[in-house]
């Protein structure tokens, strides 16, 4: 399949990513690497936000960004991500959890002859709770 350009996606394009699901052990082993707080680590901390370990709002947002890969930045001409704009959770993810992934382009802007900026708003959601959201500023090749 060809790879698709700037002028080939359109503001209000929206795709389904997908969902992935995530374990204790896998939540553990995120936070053990890369964000050691006890609330990601301990199932028997006794925080108020929740009930045994929730996963990093970092891993949420690791797990997103995989969903969007297969979902359809694979078949997008990407040069680079250019930012992360207004990137927020809301939920927590927790073991067995199911985290949906939706996507829409909501702007796009020409930089240059070769290349143009495509706003990304990404959404994951468990049980249809907005655990995640953020908007992804992505360099595309122009056709």
């Amino acid at each position: 399949m060809a790879l698709r350009h700037f002028e080939d996606v359109a503001v209000g394009e929206t795709f389904d990513c997908g969902s992935v699901s995530v374990t204790e052990a896998e939540i553990i082993a995120f936070a053990e690497r890369y964000d050691p707080q006890r609330i990601h680590l301990d199932p028997d901390h006794d925080e108020e936000l929740s009930d045994g370990v929730v996963a990093s709002g970092w891993h949420t947002a690791s797990l997103a960004m995989r969903q969007c890969v297969d979902g359809f930045l694979t078949d997008l001409a990407v040069v680079c991500a250019m930012g992360i704009r207004e990137l927020r959770w809301y939920e927590p993810l927790r073991p067995a959890d199911e985290l949906a992934v939706a996507a829409e382009i909501v702007d796009k802007d020409a930089m240059d002859d070769d290349r143009g900026v495509v706003d990304v708003h990404v959404t994951a959601t468990v049980d249809g709770e907005t655990a995640m959201e953020r908007t992804d500023e992505v360099l595309v090749r122009r056709a």
